[in-house]
């Protein structure tokens, strides 16, 4: 991976481990870590590797341990998934789905940085990932590191938001209320949007508080003796 990374190797260079470490998976019934097995989607994506009874065995099986294991993926592991997807014939529909459903995950987005969460945006564009509970909250932790971003990445992530009919400073919560299950309980939150007009103002020290006249109470009762 990192070797990739850092244009210390090609991906034919790595080609031959790459098939013996599917051997090695399979043989040993996919026992490791799915970032492990993410990574090898990932290094695998632009080479036709032969694995167990050639590359269809590997075409099939790796996706699949992948989607059985979704919920242990985390966010770099999804940021190397959708990247490996966006290669020519290695988007699988099932994957993607499930990719798409941990991004509604609270937190997902730890240990990505800025710029991974723009490829991310522009590779569910690509891919079809247009969900909008999985891109508003991707949407609202771009906008909060958005001073990271350089001018072409903040002008790609918008333009990736827009195709996506879901303009990015549109993905805060919209105003009213909303409700999901935490534990056992359902919470109700309520969001609000500022009004014109509706400002709490504070009383200044020249202004002056208004008295009431004194108000007069008849007795019409007593009046008639």
């Amino acid at each position: 991976d990192a070797l990739r990374r850092m244009n210390f190797q090609e991906a034919e260079e790595q080609k031959d481990a790459l098939e013996r470490a599917i051997v090695s998976l399979v043989a040993d019934s996919w026992k490791h870590p799915v970032k492990s097995l993410a990574r090898l989607f990932w290094l695998g994506a632009p080479l036709k590797l032969q694995g167990r009874g050639g590359s269809g065995d590997y075409a099939n099986l790796l996706p699949a341990e992948l989607r059985a294991r979704a919920p242990d993926l985390d966010g770099p592991d999804v940021a190397v998934l959708i990247a490996a997807m966006r290669r020519e014939g290695l988007r699988d529909e099932a994957l993607l789905q499930k990719v798409v459903g941990r991004l509604k995950v609270e937190g997902i987005h730890a240990g990505l940085s800025a710029t991974d969460l723009v490829e991310m945006t522009e590779g569910l564009k690509e891919l079809g990932g247009e969900d909008e509970a999985a891109l508003r909250p991707l949407g609202q932790e771009i906008l909060r590191r958005r001073g990271e971003l350089n001018p072409d990445e903040s002008h790609r992530v918008h333009a990736a938001f827009q195709a996506m009919k879901l303009p990015l400073p549109s993905v805060w919560m919209k105003p009213g209320a909303a409700t999901k299950r935490g534990g056992s309980q359902i919470l109700t939150t309520q969001a609000f949007a500022p009004q014109e007009g509706h400002e709490k103002k504070r009383r200044g020290n020249n202004e002056i508080e208004r008295v009431s006249p004194p108000r007069v109470v008849r007795d019409y009762k007593m009046m008639s003796y």
